[in-house]
């Protein structure tokens, strides 16, 4: 898994996932295109999926671990 804190645009085409574990809170925003975001679940919190279309953003808490996958081709950042 990999951890980023830039601002730095992400690019992924459709099918790729992409694994994030969150080493602190941050936002990602969806600047064009479309994510299917799973949240992996615990004993204390179900899974859950969320999809993010450009213009929508999501705040990631802290030790979460997430995966996302591009519906179509997307571009998205990350702000810690």
């Amino acid at each position: 898994m990999e951890t980023h804190q830039s601002s730095t645009p992400w690019m992924l085409q459709p099918r790729q996932v992409w694994r994030h574990r969150v080493q602190r809170a941050e936002k990602l925003s969806v600047r064009s295109g479309r994510l299917w975001l799973t949240r992996e679940g615990s004993l204390d919190a179900p899974a859950e999926d969320r999809v993010l279309e450009a213009g929508q953003a999501l705040f990631l808490r802290e030790g979460q671990d997430w995966v996302v996958e591009a519906l179509r081709p997307a571009v998205f950042d990350l702000r810690g």
